[in-house]
């Protein structure tokens, strides 16, 4: 079974493109999509992977799909919306930071203030869907609130695997 931390989100699907069963894609990641072995997405809480059968060029960071079994503009439908994600381990190598950490391999680290030692809270997700990538984080004073942080690598000063902390040099009154 497909577990959510192997996956990254690589687009998401627009609509169907005419009556075949193609369907349009924006792109978020720089991938050849005919490279992977599949794409995967998201059923109802089920990670499941679908097999591209081709892929073409419709604009700048829109492809159109076409997915193995999907013959109709009818199923193309039905995927429309759905976040297209690629198994982890077929994407290029590319670093978020110095250390060599993607920011999905944050989720559960423990985030601390460097300028004063307060446990500012735990990293639950990331949000990269802007050029302004955040971190997002369960507030470790108040558990029903959430903080939203700059994840620009200025603003790490240490991550450490044996604690799963993240030391953090921040502009004050950001959090």
């Amino acid at each position: 079974m497909i577990q959510r931390d192997e996956l990254e989100q690589i687009g998401a699907f627009l609509k169907p493109h005419g009556i075949k069963g193609e369907i349009a894609m924006e792109m978020f990641e720089d991938v050849e999509l005919s490279e992977l072995s599949c794409i995967v997405l998201d059923m109802d809480g089920i990670f499941v992977p679908f097999f591209i059968e081709s892929v073409r060029p419709k604009g700048p960071g829109r492809m159109l799909v076409t997915i193995d079994g999907v013959n109709s503009d009818t199923e193309a439908a039905a995927m429309a919306g759905a976040e297209v994600y690629a198994l982890r381990n077929e994407l290029p190598e590319t670093e978020d930071s110095e250390d060599g950490f993607y920011l999905s391999d944050l989720t559960g680290y423990t985030v601390i203030d460097a300028s004063n030692g307060v446990q500012i809270g735990t990293v639950t997700d990331y949000d990269d869907s802007t050029d302004n990538v955040v971190l997002i984080l369960q507030s470790a004073a108040d558990s029903s609130e959430t903080i939203y942080l700059p994840a620009a690598e200025p603003f790490f000063e240490d991550i450490i695997p044996d604690t799963k902390t993240v030391i953090m040099n921040l502009p004050e009154g950001l959090y």
